[in-house]
Formats: structure tokens, sequence, C-alpha cells
């Protein structure tokens, strides 16, 4: 994760418990059947912020994605607690533009940086690495024999295993 993704993944949590926060303060004013409603949409909410936390936490991708779902959805019911409540809520304000600001920034960090496409080639070269791995070794080794024949990716020299991101193995010399 790049610095700008975590700035981003930072500023997110903050956001995220603030919307969490203020949606909460509004749900308790209500009564009655629109009581119960907003309780499971809050209890909805609390899932996918959870879950997107933990997600941006281990680096997945797919947790942006959560996080747009998140505030989309964060967003209309503050609307609707909005119309529901008789005495408007305190520092709702800044509530909705929290929400809008976390919308933003989990819609422009979705396109993150993709990982390098490593493309296998089938002539045999003087190094070998798994399309999957992070390491490269010679052909000889006992690791290198483990890798599947369509992981297999060869490489000339060490530095073109280096360019395409893998680290030599205890077996290369």
């Amino acid at each position: 994760m790049g610095a700008t993704q975590t700035l981003a993944a930072a500023a997110t949590y903050i956001i995220l418990v603030i919307t969490l926060f203020g949606i909460i303060s509004m749900v308790f004013n209500l009564s009655g059947l629109s009581f119960l409603w907003q309780f499971f949409i809050l209890l909805v909410l609390l899932f996918l912020g959870v879950t997107s936390m933990i997600g941006l936490g281990n680096g997945f991708s797919w947790a942006w994605k959560l996080l747009l779902v998140f505030f989309a959805i964060a967003l209309a019911d503050m609307l609707l607690l909005y119309t529901l409540l008789a005495q408007k809520p305190a520092l709702f304000t800044e509530h909705l533009v929290a929400v809008v600001a976390g919308f933003f920034i989990a819609l422009f960090s979705m396109h993150g940086k993709k990982p390098a496409k490593v493309e296998k080639t089938f002539k045999p070269g003087k190094f070998v690495a798994s399309k999957f791995g992070g390491t490269y070794h010679i052909p000889k080794c006992d690791w290198a024999k483990k890798i599947k024949q369509n992981n297999l990716v060869w490489f000339n020299s060490k530095e073109d295993a280096k360019k395409a991101g893998h680290k030599p193995h205890s077996c290369v010399k």
C-alpha cells in the first residue's frame, strides 16, 4: 500500500467512525417502528464498516468498493433520518459533509496501483519462479521442482527476475 493509499485509509477510518457516531446519535432519538427499521440499518452499516476496515487493514482492493457502498447507504440513511426527526439533529451538516467526503475518498481510491503482471514464457532460462511467488530459483532447486508446470516463469538473468519483482532464493549464488 502506497503512502497515498495509507493516508486515504487513515482518513477513511476517521470519517467512518464520525459517520457511525452521527447516525447512532440520530437513530436513538427515534421511537416506535421507525426506530426498529433504523436500528436494523445501523446494524447493517456497522457490519459493512467493520468488514471494510478489516479489508483495508489487510490491503484488500474490495474494501474500497465496500466502503463506497457503506457511504452511499449512510448518505441515503442520514437524509431519511433528517426527514424522520422532529427536532433537527445537532452537527447534521458536519456529519453529512463527512459522509460525502468518505464517499469520494472511497471512489477515488478504488483505482489503486495494480500489481505488475508476470507473464510466463515457455522457453527455459537460467532461473525459474512461480507466477504467484516472489522468489526465483535455479532450476535444480528442490523448491523450483515443486512449482506446477503451468505456473512456471523463466528468466535468462538475475536482473530479469529482479525487474519482475522477484527476490533470489538461497539456492541462487
